[in-house]
């Protein structure tokens, strides 16, 4: 209860602080809700995926019907409530390129590697991402690698391999392994 009273101060500032608790209470509520619809969506992505690629669609394709939709939606969002969320800083392009140009293309990999291999095999792989948010906050903003932070760098690890099904029946090529990584890498930007 201590974080709802800051986010409400935080989020919903205003004269009146039991309507800000209540709000924080609503958003939470909705959060239960709208968590198993992305579950259901995020998990039923490799099919469309397979689908759209028998119908034509490249990796590129399919990423772009992905990002459309939330690209319009957001923009009209900041654009009817805040404009002042886009302008853009010269100092923070190199977040956008990373993050908007790289980040996608190489999640674009995930779907090129449904080709590959599993579709569980590539959503674990998706999930390494982790490991490299982790090596990049080593490597770009200095942040020292403590024992929790290796304990979780390993757990992680390891739970991928175990998840994949190594020494399983189902072999996982090189081409499906980098793009799984690619696409966790850029999963992590």
């Amino acid at each position: 209860s201590y974080f709802a009273v800051v986010i409400a101060n935080v989020f919903f500032p205003g004269d009146d602080p039991a309507l800000a608790l209540m709000q924080t209470f609503a958003v939470f509520a909705l959060s239960f809700l709208l968590r198993p619809i992305g579950a259901i969506f995020w998990g039923s992505m490799g099919l469309f995926v397979r689908q759209l690629n028998a119908a034509g669609l490249y990796a590129i394709d399919v990423m772009q019907l992905r990002v459309l939709p939330s690209a319009i939606f957001v923009g009209l969002y900041l654009l009817l409530f805040d404009r002042q969320k886009l302008r853009l800083r010269p100092r923070d392009i190199w977040c956008f390129a990373g993050s908007g140009i790289c980040s996608l293309m190489l999640f674009s990999w995930c779907y090129t590697g449904m080709q590959a291999a599993s579709l569980a095999v590539m959503a674990v792989l998706l999930y390494t991402a982790p490991v490299f948010v982790m090596l990049m906050s080593i490597v770009f903003f200095r942040e020292k690698l403590t024992g929790a932070k290796l304990t979780a760098l390993v757990l992680c690890l390891a739970g991928c391999v175990l998840v994949s099904g190594v020494g399983s029946s189902e072999r996982l090529g090189l081409r499906g392994l980098l793009l799984g990584l690619g696409a966790g890498f850029g999963y992590a930007l």
